[in-house]
């Protein structure tokens, strides 16, 4: 309530608004309901709708979230597994390990089958869904082997109709901010309503589930044995029961300076890989890519990625105009750029505001954006041009915000990881690619899903020549490091 009323004069002040308002809207979020929770994180990426100082103020919302009792966890457990927690599982953590606004998180022993010792694949008819197998899994013999470490996902009692409630207050207020002249453009009555779906859709941990047995799926060729995501063993509307995945995470790795030249290749370029695999291959994106969601196993070399709960899958329009913008970006090309951006607005624009749009986008890349090979920082770019989205009042959906925000935390990473790498000139070789294949279709016109489909066919082979080129970037970095007697 102080936020709302001290709103004006935030509108009038720009000094009250940075160092007063913004601080006491997060703080006023951040003791609201699970949904006002969410949708400032959610808020925090998206600077083409919001200030950049807002965005970097909501990011201090923490997923933390108060903790409901032990005894309610073994009731739902129970419920929903049809067996008490001590006959379930060998141990079960009474802390969790973590919590959230939608549910928290235990870590547990579950009890397996005998005859998942002698035959793992049985796991599947015993359990309430089948499941993949696991990756890099070792069995024991009989004897040694009966409990599998896993972790537990239980919802918190009564989160859903607290989020409908919440909803139903947020869907008030963006109403009001879409009828204030001026502010329309910014289509928050339509975005609370894509976020709403989504975070519904979230309080049902059988969505997550599914999603992480379609990433399971998608990464299951022997190429990408090194890039694995939690098995989903037991799926229900309130309890999730997956593998535990070892590892630490990325965002450790980040702030350890004793980390090794190698651990931190492998993680920049299979990260790159793995994105660019879920957007030009799979079409389907988990939607929250930062360190924290990333763990790095450095015993085995592989990633992990945990909290799936939200993805992005765009369309084929969508995709085919993210892409064309990161194209834009490699080739140096601004009004290509702004073209793209233009095409997948939601706003009306006249031919004077799209020339002054390209324009700026022109500028702007020709002061941050030479294309491959001119040492391109691919967040400098990207946050730029989402600055220049709000100015222009270019409205773009949540996908588009997604995939961008995506990348510029990929490239982050990189940044501090491995500063020497450009994940620019990294995706050179998918992006020509899908260019050069995307040109011949329309020189032939050809159907665009006559391109995707030849794009996904030859897709395993440019990354083995892109996971080649990386090799090779690695040798000549560790040839220099050790010219110089820097350690490795």
């Amino acid at each position: 309530m102080p936020a709302i009323f001290l709103s004006p004069i935030a509108y009038f002040s720009i000094a009250f608004r940075s160092s007063v308002w913004f601080p006491l809207l997060q703080t006023s979020i951040a003791h609201s309901g699970a949904a006002f929770i969410k949708w400032g994180q959610w808020a925090s990426s998206r600077p083409d709708i919001f200030s950049e100082k807002l965005c970097e103020q909501l990011a201090f919302l923490q997923s933390d979230a108060p903790t409901h009792a032990y005894s309610y966890t073994k009731q739902r457990v129970a419920a929903e597994l049809g067996l008490s927690i001590e006959d379930a599982f060998a141990s079960f953590e009474k802390e969790p390990i973590a919590s959230g606004s939608i549910a928290q998180v235990y870590r547990a022993e579950l009890r397996l089958p005998r005859s998942f010792c002698d035959d793992p694949k049985s796991l599947a008819t015993c359990l309430p869904i089948p499941r993949p197998e696991p990756k890099h899994a070792t069995h024991q013999p009989a004897s040694t082997t009966s409990t599998l470490p896993v972790a537990v996902k239980v919802r918190h009692p009564n989160v859903e109709q607290h989020i409908k409630l919440d909803f139903y207050i947020m869907r008030w207020l963006a109403d009001l901010v879409d009828r204030v002249p001026g502010l329309g453009w910014l289509h928050l009555g339509e975005s609370m309503s894509q976020f709403s779906s989504v975070i519904a859709r979230q309080t049902d941990l059988t969505e997550e589930g599914r999603h992480l047995q379609r990433f399971n799926s998608h990464f299951s060729s022997p190429q990408w044995q090194d890039i694995g995501f939690p098995v989903p063993l037991v799926l229900s509307q309130s309890v999730l029961v997956e593998s535990f995945v070892a590892g630490v995470s990325v965002k450790q790795v980040v702030s350890d300076p004793r980390r090794s030249v190698r651990h931190a290749h492998f993680i920049v370029t299979r990260g790159e890989d793995l994105y660019f695999k879920m957007l030009i291959h799979d079409n389907f994106m988990h939607a929250d890519l930062h360190p924290g969601n990333i763990l790095f196993d450095r015993h085995r070399m592989a990633l992990a990625l945990v909290d799936a709960g939200m993805v992005t899958q765009p369309s084929a329009d969508e995709r085919h105009n993210v892409i064309g913008l990161l194209e834009a970006l490699g080739e140096g090309l601004g009004g290509e750029a702004a073209d793209c951006i233009l095409r997948f607005s939601q706003s009306r624009h006249s031919q004077k505001q799209r020339r002054a749009f390209r324009g700026d986008m022109e500028r702007l890349f020709a002061a941050v954006c030479r294309g491959y090979h001119h040492h391109v920082s691919v967040a400098e770019v990207l946050t730029g041009v989402l600055q220049l989205v709000q100015q222009h009042e270019v409205s773009i959906g949540a996908n588009y915000a997604t995939l961008l925000m995506n990348l510029i935390c990929l490239d982050g990473m990189a940044q501090q990881l491995l500063p020497t790498y450009n994940v620019l000139d990294g995706a050179k070789v998918p992006l020509r690619l899908h260019r050069l294949i995307s040109g011949v279709t329309r020189f032939l016109h050809l159907p665009r899903g006559f391109s995707q489909q030849w794009v996904q066919a030859v897709f395993p082979l440019v990354m083995r020549w892109k996971q080649r080129m990386d090799k090779k970037f690695l040798q000549k970095l560790m040839r220099t490091i050790t010219a110089k007697g820097d350690n490795l």
